[in-house]
């Protein structure tokens, strides 16, 4: 079964990767990454944050610089993997999401007053509001990375990633920022805002539709509502438990490349559910290192 998923991801990447991309993006020389994830433990702990230091890079995800926080700690890495910031067409957007979409936009073109990199999926680089983005602020260039996921053996599973065939299954952004993070030889990820504790809230409602609170370290009060799928229709149970499932997964894949590539990726969010990589609490001697 292990060759047929090795075979099946050989297939996937053929036809659907970008094949033999140079992989170089122009992130500043450091000995450390931290991936800010936009769980809500996230603003107590980034309140304690300084600017981002000189010999360690702070990866943003998604929507991030939407927060007060985006312009003070500066961050040269940004990691966007949402399917409506990526690879979806604008006309297959509901309107609200898409008005989302263009605030993030607009918040990177104006805001950003600092070298940062944006790492998205390769389709992306192609986008006509993608490139006006770049094109409206010389502080921004960008890295594409291959989403293609992939399955097999976990030798394969190592050097396709290592190699850019694709991800292990890209169910949440912190997937392919670590990915990009060991990609560049990092030898120290540390984790912040990856609570993942969604099993705590989900409950099926009397309309059967599946909510959860979602909520971000921006957000103001509790975000319940429900998981879309890619096509914007609300996911059924068994879909929200796959997709729980695929992403705890694709951490101890992560793991397994880490420990490989003697790295290490400590997750310092308190009381955090992924259990792939080793806990502990934050201290700023984590600054200091």
């Amino acid at each position: 079964m292990q060759w047929l998923h090795m075979l099946l991801s050989l297939v996937k990447y053929l036809w659907l990767s970008k094949k033999f991309k140079p992989f170089n993006p122009k992130v500043k020389t450091a000995s450390t990454w931290w991936i800010l994830g936009n769980g809500p433990s996230l603003k107590q702990i980034i309140s304690e944050f300084p600017e981002e230091p000189l010999n360690q890079v702070y990866c943003a995800v998604n929507y991030f610089c939407l927060s007060a926080d985006f312009q003070r700690i500066k961050p040269s890495a940004y990691v966007i993997g949402a399917p409506e910031l990526t690879f979806l067409p604008e006309q297959s957007i509901p309107d609200n999401i898409l008005e989302s979409k263009r605030n993030l936009y607009a918040q990177l073109a104006e805001q950003t007053q600092w070298p940062m990199v944006l790492f998205v999926p390769y389709p992306t680089l192609k986008a006509p509001a993608f490139k006006s983005l770049l094109s409206a602020n010389p502080m921004l260039s960008a890295c594409g990375y291959n989403a293609t996921p992939l399955e097999g053996s976990a030798g394969f599973c190592r050097f396709a990633i290592l190699h850019g065939w694709g991800l292990p299954r890209p169910h949440n952004v912190l997937i392919p920022a670590i990915a990009m993070a060991l990609r560049t030889r990092i030898r120290q990820v540390y984790m912040v805002g990856a609570e993942h504790s969604w099993l705590q809230t989900l409950h099926v409602d009397n309309e059967n539709r599946v909510m959860l609170d979602h909520q971000h370290f921006y957000d103001e009060g509790k975000q319940i509502a429900h998981m879309n799928h890619t096509t914007f229709r609300p996911r059924r149970l068994h879909e929200v438990l796959q997709k729980f499932l695929y992403s705890f997964q694709s951490y101890w894949v992560l793991s397994d490349l880490a420990e490989k590539q003697h790295a290490e990726i400590l997750n310092l969010t308190p009381n955090s559910y992924i259990d792939a990589f080793k806990k502990q609490p934050f201290s700023h001697e984590y600054f200091r290192r």
